[in-house]
């Protein structure tokens, strides 16, 4: 495979790689020219993994009292393996990992298999914003419908001397659409500030989503804007009121939160890593993963998510993109599908996160591209009643 040859001992593997399957402790881990050999497990077996038949291979180091991990694609299962915490000095973290980015190349294309290209787990994970895993890990279910309890609907009243807010307003997005009065709604916990803590167990899960956002982005932690606790914070943070619209099926819902930094290359660097490729998929993919999560620990099980293109246009000197996730929650007549938007925006020193909501039908592309079309209008200080920077 490469100049150097490894082995690891006390070694537990995850199979998938977010723990939902095979949990196997105690095992043996060799990587030389051939592959990945495997020894131990109950029943005792040996596993020998070519390189021809692995995909995007990473090494990361150590998260949260967690040791360096490997992770790899086999066929449509990503894998993990965690090393026990010394196993691997923070220089053999880099060098395994070029090993297994790199190195590993060359034993794939003696055996005639095209290189991957450090694709990772293409079309797999996703996004969602720091503020919102501890929330979105405590979703509880009502009837066969889905919603998220607690968070309050109004807007938040916070006056910082600067632009005006860009938030939603019911007249942006079209005939129908009003401020709710209910006391709960998916997307007014959405918007919702956290309420309470994470327990260590759904603390482990968010933070196995962040390594597998940052595997899938091909990011380190230090340069993940999305999930990195490290990350410079808002000086200012407003919420819209949750709006709502009838419809054959039921509610569509939509609000954002706005936030303004100290800095405008701060929102620069979240805009760069939001733009990217990969973005929407990987974006997509955290954040079913969090909510299917948050539904298995309140009791509702085989919740199933997948990430459907949307691809944000707002102009107006607006960057930004976002993603659609639409998720299978078991209901009493099968599974209702439930249809999830969540975009970001931003311009200067401001960003928002907007978010849309449907079940059965997905989201109107009509009131997606209108929300997009108020929120870039006021960040880019061209809405009435909004200042400029």
């Amino acid at each position: 495979m490469s100049r150097r040859d490894w082995a690891f001992e006390s070694v537990t593997l995850r199979s998938p790689a977010d723990g939902s399957g095979e949990v196997t402790e105690g095992i043996e881990l060799y990587l030389d020219d051939v592959g990945i050999t495997q020894r131990g497990g109950n029943p005792p077996q040996a596993l020998q993994l070519p390189w021809s038949e692995l995909h995007g291979l990473r090494c990361l180091g150590p998260r949260r009292g967690r040791g360096p991990e490997l992770l790899a694609v086999l066929g449509p299962v990503a894998m993990s393996w965690e090393l026990p915490e010394d196993a691997l000095s923070a220089a053999e973290v880099v060098e395994l990992d070029e090993q297994l980015r790199r190195g590993f190349a060359a034993a794939i294309a003696d055996d005639g298999v095209a290189e991957e290209r450090h694709r990772l787990v293409p079309e797999r994970f996703a996004k969602v914003p720091a503020f919102l895993m501890v929330g979105l890990l405590l979703i509880a279910t009502a009837s066969v419908a889905i919603g998220i309890t607690g968070g309050g609907n109004a807007p938040s009243t916070t006056t910082s001397p600067g632009p005006a807010p860009a938030l939603l307003r019911a007249n942006d997005l079209g005939p129908g659409w009003h401020a709710s009065t209910s006391s709960s709604s998916f997307v007014g916990a959405l918007i919702a500030p956290d309420s309470g803590k994470s327990t260590k167990a759904q603390q482990a899960q968010s933070d196995q989503v962040a390594r597998e956002y940052e595997w899938c982005m091909a990011k380190d932690q230090a340069h993940d804007r999305l999930f990195n606790p490290a990350n410079p914070k808002p000086r200012q943070e407003e919420r819209s009121s949750v709006l709502v619209r009838g419809s054959v099926h039921g509610q569509l819902e939509a609000g954002n939160v706005y936030q303004r930094y100290a800095k405008a290359s701060e929102v620069a660097k979240d805009m760069a890593q939001i733009e990217d490729p990969k973005f929407g998929s990987c974006f997509g993919y955290a954040v079913g993963q969090l909510i299917a999560e948050g539904f298995a620990n309140a009791g509702t099980l085989g919740v199933t998510h997948a990430t459907k293109a949307f691809t944000v246009q707002p102009g107006l000197g607006v960057r930004g993109g976002g993603t659609e996730v639409v998720l299978g929650v078991p209901g009493k007549a099968g599974k209702v599908a439930v249809h999830l938007m969540v975009a970001v925006l931003g311009r200067g020193d401001r960003e928002v996160t907007l978010y849309l909501y449907s079940a059965v039908a997905p989201i109107p592309v009509e009131v997606a591209n209108a929300a997009v079309a108020s929120l870039s209008a006021q960040l880019s200080g061209q809405a009435s009643g909004s200042r400029s920077a």
